[in-house]
């Protein structure tokens, strides 16, 4: 194939593409060429090809900057006891750690019962006893273990990395 005719048919596959109408799958299988190869000669073109591509990628550019503004801590002090102003604006006032601890309580309840029902999601041995509520012989003895290991550097052992799970 000519040059003129890849860059002409390298523009056609941006064009189509940016104009959101296509998959690159779909490009790939017109064209005889692979996803990735579509991938990289997409990339090779700026948006801007297309004036109504432009206009839509200014305006998700905006709000992405928009949404990656901090917040105002001014505000935040404003609205206190929600949980934004408790992480963002790291307000630790007894209303703001009280919306945060109902957050936490209701995360947990969602994780309890989503592993009640398929209990192939539970992390067995990792966090499962204290985020998931699992009582499985696994989970009791490595929360056990874990309990032991807290109790043990509290007393003053510095080095409890050597106690085994279960003694």
């Amino acid at each position: 194939m000519a040059q003129n005719q890849k860059s002409t048919r390298n523009r056609l596959l941006a064009e189509r593409y940016y104009q959101g109408n296509v998959t690159l799958q779909e490009l790939g299988e017109e064209f005889s060429i692979s996803k990735q190869r579509v991938q990289q000669l997409i990339n090779q073109y700026d948006p801007s090809i297309i004036p109504e591509v432009l206009e839509r990628h200014k305006l998700e550019a905006a709000n992405r900057r928009e949404s990656l503004r901090p917040i105002s801590r001014i505000v935040l002090h404003e609205t206190c006891g929600n949980v934004a102003s408790y992480v963002h604006g790291n307000c630790r006032c007894d209303d703001c750690k009280k919306a945060n601890r109902k957050r936490s309580e209701i995360s947990k309840q969602r994780r309890v019962l989503k592993g009640q029902s398929d209990p192939t999601l539970i992390p067995h041995g990792v966090n499962g006893y204290t985020n998931w509520g699992c009582r499985c012989d696994i989970c009791v003895n490595v929360n056990k273990a874990k309990c032991r290991q807290y109790r043990l550097m509290k007393e003053g052992y510095s080095n409890v990395d050597h106690v085994r799970p279960g003694f």
